[in-house]
């Protein structure tokens, strides 16, 4: 392909002249040309030397009219919209392509509406304006068009995930958007933000309903995603409960809502991880191709967290199907064969890397040799993966030994257990885990704060926090390093396993190590689980540990209620329930002096008060965003409106005595 261009191509969309030569055997066709229009495009990416493109075909029209130009590229949908991925940060050039075709041949049309939610990418050579720009690959935009929706409808609306975002809420932000969310083709009209909180509301309220979330998710859709994304181990995609760089459609239905999943940008995958002091942001293969960590989005980690057993049962057997088709080990070896030819036997790769020296490659003489051999690892893994959990299916074993199977050899691992609260060990979920584990929850009193476990070998210790910072276990030396006031690390047997916090104490946690490495259980179970201890059973916990230190700290109230309702939360500071009115909004702790002070009425304009710990001021804009400064440094920038849209009651801002620096900036929201 060739882009005649008169000026350089940047945020703006300029008029270009594209000349494409389809060398493919069978092409129908194998000269295109084409007017249109062509801008820079991608997050990240735009700072790349080697830019991603994407341009509009336009043509003329009767009455001197320019109008869009639909026409089909290499083989693919017939549209006027194209992009073109630079694939710069990849060392292979492979996994964003090799992915999204993946889930275009194989899951995107299975869905109960029939919808192809993928979309394909086929492999050029660029020049612009006949100057070789090298490797890149051509494809379509997930839109309107593919997800099956119609522009400006107030009954289907197309959102993209640009940032993490977790999918049982949502944050509107100043200028009435989203955050981590774009409303996609509403023709510069107001965008329609309903359908979004309407469907996140609905399965929010519902989330103990498995009947009522299958009314308003795709199962099979959101099944697919996920072992989609197991496979893939896409960490730009989902990370620790939230999820980015996807699609979804939401269509509002006789009973509530409907939504589809369509997965997008998938370049660290297949062993990338994404690293900011690494080259471009990539480490290749940093991610083992052993690790299972469980990808769930769509809000499908709620339905599982309900624990239907007719659902792992579909689980397991959709990735069955798929691995008998679709990502079958010869499927999977011809698809890459494609992508070697085009990218390494053409001796494409060779030009790039002259080309753009700066981006990421590997010896051209490997070819996808190290890729390939990944991918059949990944393959192999996968299956012992749902091999473990259909066995934990047949015994029928509650949610978190289910969980486990991600995990290899489990439980040969050593585990150090941290638990708050005891009153989890109630819920069977929880008791089930440990006693599997080997622990006896009756041996566990209101003194034990860490247990230390080997099942391989059945010992178990049961501790309090030791008193000198270290303890001998049969399984091996407990050590809590201070790492400062009131935050430790914690080793077992020199291993670092996690820091814990006097003010922040999780109900549970828990680290298993092996092979001198040590990795965190994650205890999240669909959305409920910050409702084990409760918020203000967290605020009250910080308030007791911060009074018992010399930090200085600022708390502010947006809802004066929570000090009211809440009897005696701020005691541990020397303040009586009666000391905070309705007019309260700030508290200033000394904690070198043991001194607190009630601020009334201080969110206005210019307001300013000298305290024991320094003056402390605030200072409103026009756009109704005020700034709080202590000792002439900001500390924090927020507006009230931001504050009720997110529902923060309470925030502490946790000060260095000495330099001022902040150390924690906490919120809590009932």
């Amino acid at each position: 392909m060739n882009i005649e261009c008169s000026a350089e191509i940047l945020e703006e969309s300029l008029p270009m002249n594209i000349t494409l030569f389809d060398n493919r055997k069978g092409a129908a066709g194998r000269l295109t040309t084409s007017a249109g229009e062509i801008h820079i495009r991608g997050a990240s990416a735009r700072w790349y030397d080697k830019k991603g493109y994407r341009f509009s075909l336009k043509e003329d029209s009767a009455g001197n009219h320019t109008r869009a130009r639909k026409v089909s590229l290499l083989g693919m949908r017939q549209d006027d919209n194209w992009l073109l991925y630079a694939a710069y940060n990849d060392p292979e050039k492979i996994r964003n392509v090799f992915s999204s075709n993946l889930w275009k041949y194989t899951c995107a049309s299975d869905n109960a509406q029939g919808v192809d939610t993928g979309m394909e990418y086929r492999y050029i050579e660029l020049f612009m304006n006949g100057e070789y720009w090298g490797l890149y690959a051509l494809g379509y935009p997930i839109d309107e068009t593919q997800m099956g929706v119609e522009k400006d409808s107030s009954e289907e609306a197309l959102y993209k995930v640009v940032g993490f975002v977790r999918e049982d809420s949502y944050k509107i932000l100043d200028d009435g958007t989203v955050e981590g969310y774009e409303v996609k083709g509403y023709g510069g009209g107001n965008p329609n933000w309903d359908l979004l909180f309407g469907y996140r509301d609905y399965l929010q309220l519902h989330m103990e309903s498995n009947e009522a979330l299958y009314a308003g998710i795709d199962i099979d859709n959101v099944i697919n995603l996920y072992l989609f994304y197991n496979l893939i181990q896409g960490q730009d995609n989902v990370l620790e409960g939230k999820v980015k760089n996807q699609y979804v459609a939401i269509r509002k239905t006789d009973d509530g809502y409907h939504a589809l999943y369509a997965p997008w940008d998938m370049d660290i995958s297949w062993g990338n991880g994404w690293t900011p002091y690494e080259k471009n942001n990539v480490d290749p293969y940093v991610v083992k191709p052993e690790t299972n960590v469980v990808m769930e989005c769509g809000y499908l980690g709620q339905l599982l967290a309900n624990d239907p057993d007719e659902l792992w049962e579909k689980i397991l057997e959709k990735y069955h199907f798929l691995r008998e088709n679709g990502w079958s080990e010869e499927n999977i070896n011809a698809m890459i064969d494609e992508y070697e030819a085009d990218i390494y036997g053409s001796g494409a790769y060779r030009r790039d890397m002259a080309r753009w020296s700066g981006g990421n490659y590997m010896d051209p003489a490997e070819g996808l040799g190290t890729f390939r051999a990944y991918a059949m690892r990944r393959l192999a893994e996968m299956d012992l993966y749902y091999d473990r959990l259909a066995a934990f299916c047949q015994t029928d074993e509650s949610f978190f030994i289910k969980q486990s199977a991600q995990y290899k050899d489990f439980l040969n691992s050593s585990f150090v257990i941290e638990i708050n609260n005891k009153e989890l060990l109630k819920d069977s979920v929880y008791s089930d885990f440990i006693t599997w584990l080997g622990i006896d929850p009756s041996s566990i009193t209101g003194e034990t704060r860490f247990i230390i476990a080997n099942p391989s070998t059945g010992q178990c210790d049961y501790l309090p926090i030791p008193e000198n910072g270290s303890a001998e276990t049969s399984v091996g030396a407990l050590r809590l390093t201070p790492v400062r006031e009131g935050v430790y690390s914690v080793y077992l047997n020199d291993c670092f396993c996690y820091d814990i916090s006097d003010f922040s104490r999780p109900a549970i946690r828990m680290a298993f190590i092996k092979d001198h490495s040590a990795s965190q259980f994650s205890f999240a179970r669909g959305f409920d689980f910050h409702a084990l201890t409760g918020t203000m059973d967290e605020l009250e916990t910080y308030v007791d540990a911060l009074s018992s230190t010399d930090y200085y700290a600022l708390i502010e109230i947006n809802d004066p209620s929570v000090c009211m309702d809440e009897c005696g939360l701020f005691s541990p500071l020397g303040l009586n329930p009666e000391n905070i009115g309705t007019d309260a909004d700030f508290i200033v702790w000394n904690g070198s002096a043991k001194d607190a002070l009630v601020l009334d009425n201080f969110h206005v304009n210019g307001a300013w008060q000298d305290t024991s710990i320094g003056s402390l001021s605030l200072f409103e804009s026009e756009t109704g965003d005020y700034g709080v400064y202590l000792a002439d440094t900001e500390c924090f920038v927020s507006s009230q409106e931001k504050n009720e849209g997110e529902n923060i009651d309470i925030r502490i801002i946790l000060f260095d005595p000495n330099s001022y620096e902040i150390l924690e900036d906490t919120v809590f929201s009932r």
